[in-house]
């Protein structure tokens, strides 16, 4: 088998894997499975404008044909200006450290209680679904009843994403993409982390090691 014959079935390995991991975390609240939706490469919705992060990744894949931690970085971090919602709110990938506090300010200016009752369930719903993961221990960002689950500046700024998408945009969102949307900006917060965590996924499916050159990539974005 060649080598790009090789790599194509590691990328069907992972995405395989990460469909079985969102599956255990539907059933069973695992909330880690569905870090490992990313590399099938959703997370890079909106213009590619971006790339200083990874610019300097340049890790080549290795001989078993699995894909490089620069590849990986290319699939799963986000860039440019989000889709729909990005130019309204003056926001990019490319700048989430900027993005951050304007999101966050969403988080403390919609007000749970002033939202619909169907809102209020799509939130509870989507909040208990993610984690802020890296920064602390809270196992979800929010509670079924609306309440923050954490307090860093991360969990805010996710829980503006969710909010504002429901009351903006409910309509032209489903619970899964408005999830998808929140997920690209943890990982956008944390791109060393979550870089870390695929390859590690990478290697539990195809039985290599692991390439943890993450170091080109900060650990986190923004204060919490």
């Amino acid at each position: 088998m060649d080598l790009n014959a090789m790599k194509t079935m590691n990328v069907l390995l992972i995405v395989l894997l990460g469909v079985l991991l969102v599956n255990t975390y539907v059933q069973f609240g695992v909330a880690s499975g569905i870090q490992a939706l990313s590399v099938a490469g959703p997370s890079n919705t909106g213009a590619n404008t971006g790339g200083e992060i990874i610019s300097a990744a340049t890790t080549p894949a290795n001989d078993s044909g699995a894909l490089s931690f620069a590849e990986v970085a290319e699939q799963v971090i986000p860039k440019g200006v989000p889709a729909v919602y990005g130019a309204e709110l003056g926001i990019s990938f490319d700048d989430a450290e900027a993005a951050l506090p304007i999101l966050a300010n969403l988080d403390r200016t919609i007000m749970f209680d002033e939202m619909s009752e169907e809102n209020q369930e799509r939130y509870g719903t989507v909040g208990t679904s993610i984690s802020c993961k890296y920064c602390c221990g809270a196992e979800s960002v929010a509670f079924a009843d609306g309440k923050p689950a954490c307090g860093c500046e991360h969990s805010f700024g996710m829980r503006g994403v969710m909010k504002y998408l429901l009351q903006e945009h409910g309509d032209e969102f489903t619970n899964e993409e408005i999830l998808e949307e929140t997920f690209k900006w943890r990982t956008a917060y944390f791109p060393q982390p979550t870089v870390n965590e695929i390859l590690e996924l990478q290697a539990t499916a195809t039985g290599g090691a692991v390439n943890t050159d993450v170091s080109q990539l900060p650990q986190q974005v923004g204060g919490c």
